[in-house]
C-alpha cells in the first residue's frame, strides 16, 4: 500500500521530466528547420540569410537566450485515496556553461502538490550539463506527507466500517554524476536514499491499548555505477 499511494505525489516529477525533455528535444528538432533553404531563393539572399542567422544564433525575439525557457503546469487530480488535489509544476531551461555552443541547456524545476485530505508533497529536480557536456549532473529531492485510510486487502476490502488511519512521511533524495569517457559514452555514479516513517492508528478495532498505535521506519539506500551511451 505504501508504494501504490506514492504514485500520485511522484507523478509531478515524472511529468516534469517528460515535458522538460519533450520541449528540449523539440528545440533541437526545430533548429535545423530554421536553417532550411527555400528552393527558389536566390544565392545572394541565401548567403545573407545564413549570415543573419549565424549572428543571432541562440537569441530570441525578446533578446533572451533561446535556452532560457520556462514551463508552468498546473494539474488538477482526483484520487479516491486522497480526494481532489492540485499539483503545480515549474521548469526552466538555463545556460550553466557560459554560453558554450556544444552544451545543451540545463533543466531545473520544482513541483508541489496538495490534496483535500491534507496530503501534500514538494520537491525539486535538476538536469545539468557542464564542461561542454562532458559532465552531466542529475539531482532531485522530494518530501511527501501522506494521510489516508487503509480498508484492507482482497475483494471484501471496504465492505465494513473498519479501517486504519495511516500517516506516512517520506523524504527521497537522488543524485547522479556522469563523465564522458569518449564520444557519447558516459560513466555514471549515483545515489538514492530515503528514510520514511509510518504511523498506523488502530483505535476502534478492539485491540489492547499498547497496540492502538504502531510506528514503523523504512530505510532505503543504494549506489549505482551504470554506463550510458547517448544515442542522440
Amino acid at each position: 500500500m505504501s508504494v501504490s499511494v506514492l504514485r500520485v505525489p511522484l507523478f509531478g516529477f515524472t511529468a516534469l521530466v517528460f515535458f522538460a525533455n519533450t520541449i528540449s528535444a523539440q528545440e533541437l528538432d526545430d533548429e535545423p528547420k530554421r536553417n532550411l533553404k527555400l528552393p527558389n531563393q536566390p544565392a545572394a539572399s541565401l548567403d545573407h540569410s545564413a549570415k543573419a542567422q549565424s549572428t543571432n544564433v541562440g537569441v530570441a525575439a525578446d533578446g533572451k537566450s533561446e535556452s532560457e525557457k520556462f514551463l508552468l503546469l498546473p494539474v488538477p487530480s482526483r484520487e479516491p485515496v486522497f480526494g481532489w488535489g492540485l499539483e503545480l509544476m515549474a521548469a526552466s531551461f538555463v545556460d550553466l556553461d557560459g554560453g558554450n555552443e556544444s552544451t545543451p541547456p540545463s533543466q531545473v524545476g520544482a513541483v508541489a502538490s496538495y490534496s483535500e485530505n491534507g496530503t501534500w508533497g514538494a520537491g525539486f529536480m535538476g538536469m545539468m550539463h557542464l564542461m561542454g557536456d562532458d559532465v552531466r549532473i542529475d539531482a532531485a529531492a522530494f518530501y511527501a506527507d501522506m494521510r489516508y485510510k487503509f480498508w484492507g486487502t482482497g475483494s471484501d476490502a471496504g465492505n465494513s466500517d473498519e479501517f486504519v488511519n495511516v500517516h506516512q512521511e517520506i523524504p527521497i533524495v537522488y543524485a547522479n554524476a556522469k563523465y564522458q569517457l569518449f564520444s557519447k559514452g558516459y560513466l555514471d555514479l549515483g545515489y538514492i536514499g530515503s528514510q520514511s516513517t509510518a504511523t498506523y492508528d488502530l483505535r476502534g478495532l478492539g485491540l489492547p491499548p499498547e497496540l492502538e498505535t504502531i510506528n514503523t521506519e523504512t530505510n532505503i539506500s543504494g549506489l549505482e555505477v551504470p554506463f550510458l551511451y547517448d544515442t542522440l
